[in-house]
């Protein structure tokens, strides 16, 4: 990011302190609790481009700053936050284009690969959000740390399953708040209906009840919407004041003693320590999830930094990863599949594949890769190189992709191919005449965004070879789970996988959900076959996953109605030539580039 940029970027930044500083932090907890609510749950878009990252860089912010704030969050400081915020990500997005002076002296391939792959990572970055109930989450933390509760409580002074616990409590005084809110509501809607149907004669009477009636029910409505976010820690009961006190000192940021954040990409206490207090008794929490993303990120980050159980937990979280794979696909395969988990190449105990599957004629070689992704660097050199290695590391998405390859080409190339066991046992015989197709899927942990739906970003594969499939086992989860609450089947699965390989590099989307929620929705993709168009699906088209989610949850039966497409093309060309304009407006005259460059520095 040159120079200029990075100074446009920290006025930007500072212009938002100024507002937040006068801010009171409940208020502000309060009003972005309510808009993630609208967001997440009924589908509602707000102002924010990223509700859950900017929200998360807004409170690191806050809780930096030592000013204790009195000013309510009001909307017109919502709506001038939101667009501090907005601009903030598109002065990041800066980086990633040439300027004047570099067009001039010609962009190299090199420029071009290392904006090519990092500006995605970035952008898939900062758009994403974790789309995983909240039971899966607490569920993934106590199935996880089965193993390791001695060394979890040894380190943190606190179990992982009484971290769980209190956050349990904590999402129940939060619901019980809104519970009540429901209720009051419900209250007041009847004192009304009981109003508008009363008798004449009563009429002043009934008023006078009203009045009498609503007024305190109005107050306490006002009261706890005020303070949806807000608890007191002291409320909760069956937990020992030692393990509630050390959870807060893990979980716990007081005002003003957060870390300085200054770019989004850096280090934030609110991701660790996400419930917010300033003087011990009253605290705040935008979002339940967070608390248990804290917790699965400190535990994480413990055992990947202890060199005594580093390898152990790896290997534990790889297995947990490879049960929930197998456990996703049995969601919704027939009862005639051939489901193989640990199969290899030789009997020698070599080159081992996750799982292996048959149905019918087809074939699905799965790898599971659970290797976490790291943060992007603003530097787009810098951040490609880090990019490129999470990509291609061991346990990357590459090395899955690679290993599912090599089993495909091995049973292409032979008329008989033999898979054995750990211990050198044929286990199955595949003849070249019992199928007619291969799918590579590698499942990942951790979300790794435009560089997992669009493989032709980064991967490496030999010319003429399919692209794999690549899904986050959330997602996969999530989808499988939906597609068969709604009575849709593995042909139809099938039917996707064909589509989505075949349409590889022409869908642009850093979320396989919205991608699936596409095709769900209008039976397909669509026409975009054309040379240089690619398919934009709208970021709520994975809405519908959650209604059906929803629907589940409520025992209800929801019916999909198709949907004529609306899709839009994006056409490079247009792209390119507005680039090729644009370097064809920079060769001028040296006067008129040094005037160019004298009005930059203004």
């Amino acid at each position: 990011m040159s120079n200029s940029s990075l100074i446009s970027l920290d006025k930007k930044i500072e212009e938002l302190k100024g507002i937040t500083e006068n801010l009171d932090i409940f208020s502000v907890c309060n009003v972005l609790f309510h808009k993630m609510l609208m967001f997440s749950q009924a589908a509602q878009r707000i102002e924010l481009n990223s509700p859950a990252r900017q929200m998360s860089f807004l409170m690191g912010i806050m809780v930096s700053q030592k000013n204790k704030g009195e000013k309510e969050f009001s909307e017109g400081d919502y709506s001038k936050v939101c667009k501090i915020l907005n601009d903030v990500f598109f002065k990041y997005l800066n980086a990633y284009f040439p300027s004047k002076k570099e067009i001039s002296h010609g962009l190299t391939e090199s420029w071009i690969q290392s904006r090519k792959v990092a500006m995605p990572a970035f952008i898939s970055y900062f758009f994403e959000s974790q789309k995983i109930a909240t039971d899966e989450i607490r569920l993934n933390i106590l199935e996880t740390n089965l193993s390791f509760e001695k060394e979890i409580v040894e380190h943190f002074g606190i179990s992982h399953k009484d971290m769980v616990l209190i956050t349990d409590r904590i999402g129940d005084l939060i619901q019980s708040n809104m519970d009540r809110i429901h209720d009051i509501v419900h209250l007041l809607n009847e004192k009304r209906l009981e109003f508008a149907n009363s008798d004449v004669e009563r009429y002043y009477e009934i008023l006078q009840n009203l009045r009498e009636t609503c007024a305190p029910l109005m107050e306490e409505f006002a009261r706890l919407t005020n303070e949806s976010a807000s608890f007191e820690l002291d409320d909760i009961d069956g937990v020992s004041a030692e393990v509630l006190e050390r959870f807060k000192e893990l979980f716990v940021v007081v005002k003003g003693n957060g870390g300085e954040v200054k770019y989004i990409t850096e280090e934030n206490v609110i991701d660790s320590s996400p419930i917010i207090t300033q003087d011990g008794s009253r605290f705040a929490l935008t979002s339940v999830n967070n608390l248990f993303f804290a917790i699965e990120k400190r535990i994480e980050l413990f055992f990947k930094g202890n060199s005594s159980y580093s390898d152990r937990y790896r290997k534990a979280r790889d297995k947990k990863l490879e049960t929930d794979v197998r456990k996703a696909f049995e969601e919704l395969l027939p009862v005639d599949a051939i489901v193989l988990e640990s199969v290899f190449e030789n009997n020698k105990s070599s080159n081992e594949h996750d799982m292996f599957i048959k149905v019918g004629r087809t074939i699905l070689i799965v790898e599971a890769k659970a290797a976490p992704r790291r943060e992007p660097l603003t530097d787009p050199s810098r951040a490609f190189t880090r990019i490129r290695d999470d990509f291609k590391r061991k346990s990357g998405i590459q090395s899955g992709c690679d290993q599912a390859l090599r089993l495909k080409k091995l049973i292409l190339d032979n008329d008989v191919t033999t898979l054995y066991d750990k211990k050198g046992n044929e286990l199955y015989t595949i003849n070249k005449m019992d199928f007619d197709e291969i799918f590579c899927i590698c499942v990942t942990k951790d979300e790794f965004g435009l560089l997992a739906t669009d493989l032709s970003i980064l991967l490496d594969k030999p010319d003429g070879t399919d692209y794999p499939w690549v899904v986050k086992i959330t997602d996969l989860k999530f989808y499988f789970s939906c597609l068969r609450y709604v009575g849709k089947n593995w042909d139809y699965f099938m039917s996707y996988l064909r589509q989505r390989i075949e349409f590889m590099g022409l869908i642009f989307s850093s979320d396989e959900l919205e991608i699936a929620g596409y095709h769900i929705k209008y039976g397909g993709f669509g026409d975009i076959k054309k040379e240089g168009d690619i398919l934009i699906p709208d970021m709520n088209e994975s809405t519908i996953f959650d209604e059906i989610h929803m629907a589940k949850f409520e025992g209800k039966e929801f019916k999909l109605q198709s949907m004529l497409s609306d899709y839009k093309e994006l056409d490079k060309r247009k792209i390119i030539n507005k680039l090729d304009n644009k370097i064809k407006s920079v060769k001028k005259s040296n006067k008129d580039q040094r005037k160019a460059r004298r009005k930059n520095r203004r």
